[in-house]
């Protein structure tokens, strides 16, 4: 899950070893070129993803 904050962004993963955790990045740019806890790097693993869910999205009525 990523969360935008007014002067940063914050990524949680359910699931991982340690727990869901928190992360805070100074931006998404940011987080988007971090290695996250699973080795997943998103500038690089972009292509890979296989399902994207947006609360957005569904908010706007664009899915």
């Amino acid at each position: 899950m990523i969360i935008i904050y007014d002067d940063h962004c914050s990524f949680q993963r359910c699931g991982s070893k340690g727990g869901s955790g928190e992360y805070d990045f100074l931006s998404l740019d940011e987080l988007y070129m971090a290695e996250q806890v699973d080795g997943i790097i998103l500038e690089r693993d972009w292509g890979m993803i296989q399902y994207l869910d947006c609360v957005d999205f569904e908010m706007q009525g664009l899915v």
